[in-house]
């Protein structure tokens, strides 16, 4: 009963209450009855396995998957994950929950996920405005040590959203001032080693 409300097979309507109970089923969904054991990791990277399909009429339940894996805590299951926030058929509502769980478990490899994700998409309104997806993105890598040259060359590619690069300017640390030429040398030389006078 709890699965059927957190995918919207019931209680789909677009209202708020209806939204928080989805989310709630998610929630318990997730949290495992203990550390699982190796053939629970096993069936759930099967699951993960799942690519979506309209066509063959697949549709795993993405973002319940997601959320297990994190309490799982099983880095085997982070290429699949990543497979997934790539996938050209995955919904656009499962991409954040799949963002914030490679954030979750943020390993090197996860937030390169997460980095490949934002490079390939950042260009695209429609992504941006179905999903938190890409803002979600922004705020894992914000959060990392390495995830600034990142955000710093996004800005900067014309081709960015413009919505998006506002999103991630306040977000970038403060750069240090390059030292100017000029620096340390007493102004009366400086003048002079200026062309023309």
């Amino acid at each position: 009963a709890v699965a059927t409300i957190a995918r919207g097979d019931v209680r789909d309507e677009p209202t708020s209450a209806a939204q928080r109970l989805r989310a709630h089923a998610l929630d318990r969904l997730a949290e495992p009855w203990g550390s699982p054991d190796a053939s629970q990791v096993a069936q759930l990277r099967e699951q993960l396995h799942a690519r979506p399909s309209f066509l063959e009429d697949v549709e795993p339940a993405v973002a319940v998957l997601a959320k297990r894996a994190v309490a799982a805590g099983d880095a085997s299951m982070i290429d699949d994950l990543i497979e997934l926030l790539m996938h050209p058929s995955t919904d656009a509502a499962d991409l954040e929950p799949l963002v914030r769980a490679l954030g979750d478990l943020g390993t090197p490899e996860a937030l390169a996920g997460v980095e490949a994700f934002l490079r390939q998409y950042h260009a695209d309104d429609a992504i941006l405005y179905e999903s938190t997806a890409l803002t979600s993105a922004v705020d894992v890598l914000a959060r990392a040590d390495a995830g600034a040259q990142t955000l710093r060359s996004i800005v900067e590619d014309p081709f960015t959203a413009p919505a998006l690069r506002d999103y991630i300017a306040p977000r970038l640390p403060e750069q240090a001032p390059e030292a100017s030429d000029d620096e340390g040398t007493p102004p009366e030389l400086a003048a002079l080693s200026t062309p023309g006078l």
